[in-house]
């Protein structure tokens, strides 16, 4: 943050809850008794080289994907923390950018074929509002390669960071939080916004010693001058998103608006490293990079 304007930082761009109760029995919640349920402790899981993070094709990552649902409702059935086992199959869910063929043509009904099995499997297993926001999801729920996140904590800890409060307004499954470098995990807390209702949920399981918020990042009252780092990769677009608390960064493009309203959010001397889309730089409305020179100094920049 240069001191001037509003609140900003530097900047790198790199690389159940029980349904309500009713009366009768028939609106009666399963429950587990308490003492049932395995004594797990509360901690960030850690990911490993074991985890194989992204790896494997279409099929291997939907395969990944529905043994980390299974294990996610388990989990909230008998409502307990994630197990170490469990946790690695959380770790490998991707979301369904790049998975088109697991659910049916939005247009026609459709089901692609030697998808059949795939498709029924999916369908019995999410409730439909969670279907539905898995099946609109395909264009850009991509998760971060291992090797890009890996690159931007190195960024980070050369800037000066050495921990404190961190943003990740987009933290899908928290891929952020589960390759922090050891040396920063323990002196850091994490904000992570979340659109997505699963994928949030299964950040929540396994990072339980973060703040995971279910709500789209143009809805979230976050405060001014309080995060010392705020890292991640927003979604890229030309839509624009309403903000709420925020109507200033109404009008830009969705990147730039999670790129500014992520620098809001920064204390006077925070540091922002976010993968970003090119057009932030190229665009030929200049707008967003005048608000970003006026409130922000540029530490470094990397052409992906």
């Amino acid at each position: 943050n240069n001191g001037t304007g509003r609140p900003g930082s530097g900047v790198s761009t790199t690389a159940s809850k029980p349904g309500p109760r009713g009366k009768g029995r028939e609106s009666a919640v399963p429950a587990v008794a308490t003492s049932d349920v395995p004594a797990i402790p509360e901690a960030n899981f850690e990911i490993t080289e074991d985890v194989a993070l992204g790896s494997g094709g279409q099929m291997t990552k939907y395969r990944d994907n529905v043994a980390a649902i299974k294990a996610l409702k388990t989990i909230e059935a008998e409502r307990r923390r994630a197990t170490a086992a469990e946790k690695k199959l959380l770790a490998r869910y991707v979301g369904w950018g790049g998975i088109p063929n697991a659910f049916r043509n939005g247009v026609t009904g459709q089901v692609a074929k030697d998808w059949e099995a795939e498709v029924s499997e999916l369908e019995s297993l999410l409730t439909p509002k969670e279907l539905r926001a898995a099946s609109a999801s395909t264009r850009n729920a991509h998760y971060t390669a291992k090797e890009v996140v890996d690159f931007m904590w190195s960024v980070v800890k050369k800037m000066g960071f050495d921990g404190g409060l961190v943003l990740e307004p987009s933290v899908g499954t928290g891929n952020f939080i589960g390759l922090m470098p050891k040396e920063l995990s323990g002196r850091s807390f994490v904000t992570g916004v979340e659109l997505d209702s699963l994928t949030s949920r299964i950040a929540g399981a396994l990072y339980p010693k973060s703040a995971i918020v279910n709500t789209g990042f143009q809805k979230a009252a976050l405060p001014s001058n309080r995060f010392k780092l705020a890292i991640g990769n927003p979604p890229f677009g030309a839509e624009s998103l309403r903000f709420q608390y925020r109507p200033e960064l109404n009008g830009a493009s969705i990147h730039n608006q999670f790129f500014l309203g992520s620098m809001d959010s920064l204390e006077p001397g925070g540091i922002m490293t976010m993968v970003v889309s090119r057009y932030l730089l190229d665009a030929k409305d200049a707008t967003s990079r005048e608000k970003l020179a006026i409130d922000a100094k540029l530490l470094g920049a990397v052409r992906l």
